[in-house]
This record gives structure tokens, C-alpha cells and sequence, in this order.
């Protein structure tokens, strides 16, 4: 089976760890707990963004009032119209187009590219996973995906 999976966050990925499995597809809670990875990809770097033939994408996000409606009987947006915020772009689907975005090289990711207090901020690479990592084959193995996030931070 070949790996050729494309993967979209919107979050500063760090690494990529690859654990050998033979395993149905798993969870996050069902994720193997072992030493050392057998593979890392360091997506900081510019040898491990090539890899994956990623390129980092970012983007300041903007607060805007939108019409919406209060809660009803049903606890769901189906009372009387208001007026709420809501933050744009959304960039969450996998299939979003960033190719207007700025794009970053590995060694910006650190640098602070918000105003401060209260922003909001998209990071975004798309990751495919490679047949190889060194002379590891990654053919049934487990990706995990370990990141570094700054202060505050939701992803």
C-alpha cells in the first residue's frame, strides 16, 4: 500500500514521527505509546518541508460581525436573527485555497507575526507522506504529529 495522503493543519507542526504498526487506522487515544520514533521529520526545517514537498502557508485572520440567531428551544442557532462575530478566512477545510497566502520558509515559523492580544493567526503545509523516511519504509506505519504552540493558542 502506498502512502500518498494529504493532510492540511492549521496549527505550527514541528515533527513528524513515524511508528511501524500493523493496525487498523487509530485515534488519537488509541495512539501507540513507545521509545523512540523510528522516523522523524522535522517540518521546521527546510530538508523536512522538501520531503514531504510541503511549503508553509500563513495568514492574519480577521473579526467580523455576522448575522446569525440566538439559541431556541432545540439549544441550536434556530431562535430570533442577532448579530455575532465570527473570524475569516476559514481555512480549516483540507481543500481551502492558501495559494494567495504569504508563504513561509522553515526558519520564519518562529517569528512573531501577530499583533498581539487578541488575534487570530492560520499556518497552514500540506504534507505528503513519503514512501521513505531515510531507509525506513513507511508502509503501515503511524503518523504523529507533535507541535509547539506559543503562550495562548487554540488550535
Amino acid at each position: 500500500m502506498q502512502l500518498n495522503r494529504w493532510l492540511s493543519f492549521a496549527i505550527l507542526i514541528n515533527t513528524l514521527a513515524f511508528i511501524p504498526v500493523s493496525a487498523p487506522a487509530q485515534v488519537t487515544v488509541d495512539a501507540p505509546v513507545v521509545g523512540r520514533p523510528s522516523a522523524i521529520i522535522n517540518l521546521a526545517t527546510d530538508e523536512g518541508v522538501k520531503l514531504v514537498k510541503g511549503q508553509w502557508r500563513y495568514s492574519n485572520s480577521k473579526i467580523v460581525e455576522v448575522d446569525h440567531h440566538s439559541p431556541g428551544a432545540d439549544l441550536r442557532p434556530s431562535g430570533p436573527p442577532n448579530r455575532t462575530n465570527d473570524l475569516v478566512p476559514h481555512a480549516g477545510p483540507a481543500d481551502f485555497d492558501d495559494s494567495q497566502w504569504e508563504t513561509l520558509q522553515p526558519a520564519q515559523l518562529e517569528a512573531r507575526k501577530s499583533t498581539g492580544r487578541f488575534c487570530f493567526n492560520w499556518y497552514r503545509i500540506n504534507v505528503t507522506i513519503p514512501d521513505k523516511v531515510g531507509s525506513f519504509d513507511s508502509t503501515d506505519s503511524t503518523v504523529i504529529f507533535e507541535l509547539v504552540i506559543d503562550d495562548y493558542a487554540e488550535i
